[in-house]
């Protein structure tokens, strides 16, 4: 990371980093995320930056299908691999380095339509009716932005908090902790935003405030902050 720091900003006359943690020494920080799962929320002196490159289109709610993207190692718990094989729903899995012999596996459901390179966030949006993720910053983000009612099976602890903090905010986001899975809890859950009334609009409506804190992309932002950094960029 270090080398990558001071490949891109070193060539725009910065001085190297020696180690990672100078990066402390900033005068300048740019965060991004989302307030609800902020924990330093009420210590920022300027509003947070998107959490993704630019708003996704807003859900109209028309979707049929559950958009599902594990990362790291979701696949490795055996009642998230259940509840895939079990799923009554048509889905669409995005995996990167998931193990050809799991692929297979997992394909005896007809239902699950295991996506060889990851999808634009707006097909993401138009086609699901439920996104499940491990809570991770960016996929949550894409679902509570754009509306769509979301389930977190966290792995990590980051992911426990943020879709912890979203779930007490958020009608159309719901968590199955660690601690509380099996395949039967995951099934549950999927079922419970599927089918709930309403749930559709509420989680347009919540997504709608959400939007609001941002007004343009954070690429943008980035410009208008570091000018003599990004100009021509």
């Amino acid at each position: 990371m270090c080398d990558t720091i001071n490949r891109t900003l070193g060539a725009r006359g910065l001085p190297p980093l020696a180690r990672l943690p100078e990066v402390y020494a900033a005068d300048l920080s740019l965060p991004r995320g989302v307030t609800l799962w902020d924990p330093y929320a009420e210590w920022r002196e300027r509003p947070l930056l998107l959490p993704i490159e630019r708003l996704p289109p807003l859900s109209e709610g028309q979707g049929s299908e559950v958009f599902i993207y594990f990362s790291t190692g979701e696949l490795n718990e055996p009642a998230i691999r259940e509840a895939l094989l079990r799923l009554p729903f048509a889905a669409r899995l995005v995996a990167p380095g998931l193990a050809p012999g799991l692929a297979r596996g997992l394909a005896a459901n007809p239902r699950l339509r295991i996506e060889p390179a990851p999808l634009p966030p707006s097909e993401i949006v138009a086609r699901s009716r439920v996104i499940m993720c491990a809570g991770q910053a960016g996929t949550l983000s894409l679902a509570v932005l754009a509306g769509v009612p979301v389930l977190a099976l966290p792995v990590q602890l980051e992911q426990l908090s943020n879709a912890l903090r979203a779930s007490g905010h958020l009608s159309a986001c719901r968590v199955v902790p660690r601690i509380e899975r099996s395949a039967q809890a995951i099934l549950d859950a999927l079922a419970d935003l599927w089918f709930r009334p309403g749930l559709a609009q509420a989680a347009r409506d919540e997504a709608v405030r959400l939007r609001a804190q941002y007004d343009e992309s954070a690429l943008d932002s980035y410009r208008r902050l570091l000018p003599p950094l990004l100009d021509g960029a």
